[in-house]
């Protein structure tokens, strides 16, 4: 009979630690292996940028050019969770990247019918996080610095359909881009 109590209190401890384990895990777990990185975590001698040739545009051109101009504020902070990378192993190096960031439309200036004032929707932009060989770097193009989580910009933006991410992404650098206040 003590036999059985004892068989039964262990039971029902060995319950409760998984039980506490599993709520654990699926509350917190997750960010113990997949650590969230962010431009201030990455190290100064980790900050790459990209030079790129492409086609400079004037305002009038960028406004035909564009399949949406939008004015946004950014939601989320350039982080490892929302960049895209891929890897060329031949070449043992990251030979794309790009971000998808979130933004609230505050005003629609051209748009491609699918959109609306106050619609949260991804836009990509040229820069990344992402772990390589146990570090974790950032890259840009052209030393152009990341969209700002709460700052306003009007962005302008191709259709999406060639790009890395398939989502509509800031034309011609920091051209594409106009902080407003």
């Amino acid at each position: 009979m003590k036999k059985r109590y004892v068989i039964m209190s262990v039971v029902l401890i060995m319950s409760a630690i998984l039980g506490v384990s599993i709520y654990y895990f699926a509350e917190f777990g997750l960010r113990l292996f997949c650590r969230t990185v962010y431009l201030e975590d990455v190290p100064e001698d980790n900050r790459i940028s990209s030079d790129t040739d492409s086609v400079i545009y004037t305002r009038k051109e960028m406004e035909n050019e564009a399949s949406i101009i939008v004015k946004v504020e950014v939601l989320d902070e350039l982080s490892s969770k929302n960049s895209l990378t891929e890897y060329h192993e031949g070449y043992g190096m990251v030979i794309r990247f790009c971000a998808l960031r979130y933004v609230r439309i505050l005003e629609v200036y051209k748009n491609n019918g699918d959109l609306s004032v106050e619609d949260e929707f991804q836009v990509q932009e040229s820069c990344a996080i992402y772990e390589q060989d146990g570090e974790y770097y950032y890259e840009t193009q052209d030393d152009i610095p990341p969209l700002k989580k709460g700052t306003k910009y009007t962005l302008y933006l191709d259709n999406g359909i060639e790009n890395m991410s398939g989502k509509p992404a800031i034309m011609n650098g920091s051209n594409g881009i106009v902080k407003v206040k």
